[in-house]
């Protein structure tokens, strides 16, 4: 399948899906990379497709059925699910908030929540990050760095605070949590803090270390490792580049022969 057909064939998924479709599960659809997919993504909003990112995928937008509302809501942080969980029990669909802030103005994020499923998953997003030991200076720091890029194509995971098998303690806590008695590989990875980027291509550790020490335990199963003496603040985009060579010079067999 060659790109443009690749791209048809995407708008084919998003027009037919009545909920956000994910790049990790287009990828999965079409055997490419999710960095292939937003990069077909951000053709097709080129060539004026109205595509929106929301927290759970990719939206189509059609034409609008219904009446359209805006609410003003001030709550806590802990009344969040049980507000939106009132708009989605009363048929609703929450497309979006905005927020008011002091410098920036109107900074709004896409969400496309239809159900107390979808609202448990955007709930459980915000909950993923456990910024407990940190200052609440730097949590207030973390949370306006989030609020600037609602809805954007690129997902960048920091692994602050975090560790390969907490990482796997929480999802098997989730898992059991939705009394799964039966559980999949696709259930491990969907409840992982890393569900919407996939699993990463290649490793890069720095230092001349030569383990992994506990990161992304789960998703580094076939991951190329590439090990440098070099330290992270002194690599260089030549050494990038070397990284990126080698990773082509290496045949991939996923557990195969």
């Amino acid at each position: 399948m060659n790109a443009e057909t690749r791209r048809k064939k995407i708008m084919e998924q998003l027009s037919a899906s009545h909920k956000p479709v994910s790049a990790t599960a287009l990828a999965g659809m079409f055997s490419v990379s999710r960095q292939v997919i937003v990069g077909d993504i951000a053709l097709l909003r080129a060539s004026g497709a109205d595509i929106t990112a929301t927290p759970r995928g990719y939206v189509l937008t059609k034409e609008s059925v219904g009446l359209l509302y805006t609410v003003a809501v001030q709550h806590s942080p802990v009344q969040t699910e049980q507000e939106l969980c009132i708009f989605v029990d009363n048929g609703c669909i929450v497309e979006d908030v905005i927020v008011e802030h002091p410098i920036y103005g109107q900074i709004i994020g896409q969400l496309h929540l239809c159900s107390r499923y979808d609202v448990g998953q955007f709930m459980s997003r915000l909950d993923n990050g456990d910024t407990s030991v940190l200052s609440p200076t730097l949590k207030e720091k973390i949370a306006y760095a989030e609020s600037l890029n609602p809805g954007s194509d690129t997902t960048i995971n920091i692994a602050l605070n975090y560790g390969g098998r907490a990482e796997l303690t929480y999802a098997f806590s989730q898992l059991a949590a939705e009394g799964k008695t039966e559980i999949t590989e696709e259930d491990v990875s969907r409840a992982l803090y890393t569900h919407e980027s996939g699993d990463p291509d290649m490793i890069v550790r720095t230092g001349g270390d030569l383990r992994i020490s506990n990161f992304l335990l789960w998703q580094a199963a076939y991951a190329e490792l590439y090990f440098t003496e070099k330290l992270w603040p002194d690599l260089t985009p030549a050494d990038v580049d070397d990284m990126i060579r080698d990773f082509y010079s290496r045949k991939r067999r996923y557990g195969g022969l």
